[in-house]
């Protein structure tokens, strides 16, 4: 009911009493077992209590296990949570033993999580960690089978309870290494296997078959009435499901396997030597709809609790964006007003950075920052907070990452040289100028392929991409909350999705999507870059260029221009960025033409 708690009670109420009047009494608890989760995730335990007794009562005389020995893990849970900890183990503990001889590993995961925090509660630390550590593993063995990424990102995000009581547990304890190692272990599983998974085969029959009725279903939802749309949504669905199905049928194990051992031992003391003295790494966490930092040098890992809460971020968020919808939208009228708009945009930047970097500023003069966000926070541009007189970027160089693991994978590689360069670009209506932005870049950048217009198609993407030490694409972006795999580029034959994208090995040091909200990504399960993003990591760039919202051409045009000029002196991507940006700075430039460029990388 989309939070819409009183209406789901209510149409779960009605769906109970009409399978009983079919006198289908296990369906009927069945309902009731939602209805009683409902009612706990609500805090009317006394409530939910009665309602699951009577699920449990019906659901023993049948023979559906699940049920039977879900309904007994939500009774114990709800004893749990209201502090009848003697009973709540009995019940909790028969569950996880009837779970393993009935071979239902999520209900035995949920168990041991559940005995874990009532280990916690009354003050049995060791006996806890030992169960949240037993509930990880347990998540890990029932998620690995599953079919389908898409499958395996949605158990995730129901399966990481765990990992936030362990960090919970430890910071409880004082000992901050060991819940930051516990957040990064959430944090990368996701990510990092889909960065180490191998890819389909390029010349598979079915799977062009399926991509090009894929393509056509997508053309043809722009262009049909209504009534239609809803016809073409279901065809586009599965003809998705199909095709994740075929990808990862054809899928081997071999990189996944290497990545899945990186993230289960992440080494922290590794992380702290490749910081060195000239880095920090700030790493921000989200619970119960609040942040915290991490913050990671190479001598010590400080936590500060408490900073802000997401209502309060999302809410700043709101109002910065509608101080560049001026920009974005206004055009030459509203020349007169710059510095009263800049001086908007600055005081909203200023207050992102008085709640989010402020606490822990003072202690990172003369360090560059690796920023790894969380949830709203990967819409935050940390390099242009303001700090009342001068921009973050000012005075440090600043980067992104998924994660600490990702990041410490990324710079395991030697930088080199850029040779040579592939330029795609496709206007649309929405960025019409994108072929003027690749014509002036070619000019700087050496041996620079250019594919534009109705030849900058998909096949000559896959061609083309695997031999170049730097990629730039500049077309429209979309990202895909619905189904993230499923982001997209628009090239002249279609849409190019994260998929797509997996099923290329490219060798580039660098790859730019200069083009609109392509690094916006909706934060699940744990893997806090879900869009275009994670197919180019997955298919072997080095680092990436992604911009946070939907930029203006001409400023693009100059920013690139500027930033590959860097690049091409030597000096390292991040930096590169710093110094064109650093360059609109000086100009008097508003934010909005400069801050939506980030890193990752």
């Amino acid at each position: 009911a989309a939070g819409n708690f009183g209406t789901a009670r209510t149409e779960l109420k009605r769906a109970a009493l009409l399978f009983e009047r079919e006198r289908n009494q296990t369906a009927s608890a069945a309902v009731r077992l939602r209805l009683s989760s409902l009612s706990l995730s609500l805090g009317r335990y006394s409530e939910a209590l009665d309602i699951v007794k009577n699920s449990v009562a019906a659901l023993d005389q049948t023979d559906n296990a699940r049920l039977r020995l879900s309904a007994q893990w939500l009774h114990g849970e709800i004893l749990s949570k209201m502090e009848q900890y003697v009973e709540a183990e009995k019940l909790l503990s028969k569950a996880l033993k009837e779970s393993r001889k009935f071979e239902q590993p999520a209900i035995a995961q949920s168990a041991l999580n559940s005995l874990g925090v009532i280990a916690r509660q009354t003050g049995k630390f060791t006996k806890a960690e030992t169960l949240f550590e037993s509930a990880i593993d347990s998540a890990e063995s029932a998620r690995a089978p599953l079919t389908g990424e898409e499958f395996r990102m949605a158990f995730l995000a129901k399966s990481l309870e765990p990992y936030e009581n362990l960090t919970q547990l430890y910071l409880t304890q004082g000992d901050f290494e060991k819940a930051f190692v516990s957040v990064e272990r959430a944090r990368s599983r996701t990510l990092l296997d889909a960065v180490g998974s191998e890819k389909a085969g390029r010349k598979n029959d079915e799977s062009t078959k399926l991509r090009e009725e894929l393509n056509w279903f997508y053309s043809r939802l722009a262009r049909v009435e209504n009534e239609a749309i809803k016809g073409l949504q279901a065809k586009i669905r599965d003809r998705e499901r199909k095709l994740s199905a075929h990808s990862l049928r054809a899928q081997s194990t071999a990189r996944a396997g290497t990545w899945s051992q990186e993230a289960g031992g992440f080494d922290l003391a590794s992380l702290q030597n490749r910081l060195g003295k000239e880095k920090a790494l700030i790493e921000f966490v989200e619970q119960n709809g609040r942040y915290s930092i991490f913050v990671v040098t190479n001598n010590r890992i400080d936590y500060v609790n408490d900073i802000a809460s997401e209502t309060e971020i999302l809410s700043l968020l709101e109002g910065l964006h509608f101080q560049f919808g001026a920009l974005r939208f206004g055009g030459p009228a509203i020349a007169a007003f710059q510095e009263q708009l800049k001086a908007r945009a600055n005081s909203y930047l200023e207050k992102l950075f008085n709640k989010l970097l402020r606490p822990i500023f003072g202690g990172l003069e003369g360090r560059d920052l690796i920023i790894v966000p969380a949830g709203a926070l990967n819409y935050v541009p940390f390099h242009a907070l303001f700090d009342g007189g001068k921009y973050v970027v000012e005075n440090k160089k600043v980067s992104y990452a998924p994660s600490a693991a990702v990041w410490a994978k990324l710079n395991s590689k030697k930088p080199r040289p850029v040779k040579n360069a592939l330029l795609m670009a496709f206007a649309d209506e929405r960025i019409p100028l994108v072929n003027d932005e690749v014509t002036q870049l070619e000019k700087i950048l050496p041996n620079a392929t250019k594919i534009s217009g109705k030849h900058a198609t998909f096949a000559s993407f896959q061609k083309n991409a695997g031999d170049f030490d730097l990629i730039h694409l500049a077309c429209h972006g979309q990202f895909r909350h619905d189904n993230p795999m499923f982001s997209s580029l628009h090239l002249s034959d279609g849409w190019v999705t994260v998929r797509d994208v997996y099923a290329n090995k490219l060798n580039a040091r660098l790859v730019t999507l200069s083009a609109c909200e392509t690094g916006l990504a909706k934060v699940a399960a744990g893997a806090e870059i879900l869009g275009l993003a994670r197919g180019f990591l997955s298919a072997g760039a080095n680092s990436l260029l992604l911009s946070l919202w939907t930029v203006n051409d001409h400023a693009t045009a100059k920013l690139m221009a500027e930033f590959y000029s860097n690049l091409q002196r030597g000096t390292d991507v991040s930096a590169s960025l710093r110094i064109a940006q650093q360059g609109f700075i000086d100009r008097g430039e508003h934010p909005y033409y400069w801050s939506s460029f980030f890193v990752i990388g």
